[in-house]
């Protein structure tokens, strides 16, 4: 088993919101919600941090995540400049300075767009801006050493310019790209009404500025649904890994994946054992990732799937994605068929050692 240390899972300590706690409510110009990474000692106090972090377990933990899903807790422009910059500052600590052996990254929180009409430019415009929106506000410093895209500077007003030196500092400072690679969204224009999408309180489209859905084209759920916003969409994930590896050309681990089955919590023990669905969107997930690396050449590192058991999702207990059940009384857990389905996938994939190349 290898350990994996996210420095940060949206658990900011309460003392960066300082007096404005209040400030965790208001409307986000990036994301969305307040981590409060725009505070002024906030950069500083997280590098120091991570210093320890890293120091003390550098010789155990071969993999380390600095953000989880810097996007979803982005206030505004001065939070990205936080997380590219504290992100940067760590990366090279643990291989320039403590020489840690192991790989740094983030891992992203993007539900890839695509466009609801792909023959229809228009449609295709707005699941790039969506993306880019949403990716290349991190992806183009650290793995290209780029620029913000342009649709990120034309819509947050506050964002913070990255110099030259920002940006040689900043470029390269991750060894593989994480996502967390749970569906799709499908992306299509705002009507004429809807437009220019400003930012207001009462914008809904905002920062965005798409119209995003789980239907396609004909009306038709785009895949199997679950009980949140994740569908069973393992082609697009394909498409997803092809798009991530021809554009930042970095290696891809899935950090997370997973599927909550729709009221799973109030079936009775033998039907949520038997989780047939959740099965299906593991075994054709993996089975796309697999196409991806042998037939599309994308360099896939890893998957880790969420979850190993049932846990505390969202505010309660009752969205379930773990392959394991937990009697909350007894705490009593049972293997759940997908977890079998999931060992034994990966092990009839896995080459003995006397079979593998050279």
């Amino acid at each position: 088993m290898l350990p994996v240390v996210t420095l940060i899972h949206f658990d900011t300590p309460l003392q960066f919101y300082a007096a404005n706690v209040s400030s965790l409510y208001e409307k986000p110009t990036v994301g969305y919600n307040n981590g409060a990474y725009q505070n002024e000692t906030f950069l500083d106090s997280f590098v120091h941090y991570g210093k320890i972090v890293m120091t003390h377990f550098a010789d155990r933990v071969p993999l380390w995540v600095t953000f989880n899903e810097p996007f979803v807790y982005c206030q505004n422009g001065k939070s990205v400049d936080t997380v590219l910059k504290a992100h940067a500052q760590l990366y090279h600590f643990y291989h320039d300075q403590i020489k840690g052996t192991g790989k740094v990254g983030m891992k992203f929180s993007n539900l890839f767009g695509v466009p609801l009409d792909p023959l229809n430019a228009s449609h295709v415009e707005a699941a790039n801006d969506y993306n880019n929106f949403q990716l290349a506000i991190f992806g183009n410093p650290i793995y290209l050493g780029k620029d913000y895209p342009a649709v990120y500077k034309e819509r947050v007003s506050d964002y913070v310019p990255l110099t030259k030196e920002d940006l040689r500092y900043i470029k390269g400072t991750a060894d593989f790209w994480g996502t967390d690679a749970y569906t799709i969204t499908v992306v299509s224009p705002l009507s004429a009404s809807e437009s220019p999408c400003l930012n207001t309180p009462s914008n809904v489209f905002y920062p965005e500025c798409v119209q995003q859905s789980w239907s396609g084209k004909f009306g038709w759920n785009v895949a199997y649904a679950s009980q949140t916003y994740v569908y069973i969409t393992p082609t697009y994930l394909r498409h997803y890994l092809s798009y991530l590896w021809n554009t930042y050309r970095s290696p891809i681990i899935i950090t997370e994946f997973g599927f909550p089955i729709e009221n799973e919590a109030a079936l009775p023990l033998a039907q949520q054992l038997f989780d047939s669905p959740r099965s299906q969107y593991y075994l054709s997930f993996m089975s796309e990732i697999l196409n991806s690396i042998w037939e599309d050449g994308v360099q896939v590192l890893g998957v880790i799937a969420w979850s190993f058991v049932d846990n505390w999702e969202f505010g309660d207990f009752t969205p379930h994605y773990g392959m394991q059940t937990v009697d909350r009384t007894t705490q009593e857990r049972r293997y759940k068929k997908s977890l079998f389905d999931f060992v034994d996938f990966i092990q009839a994939r896995t080459w003995p050692d006397h079979f593998k190349p050279k």
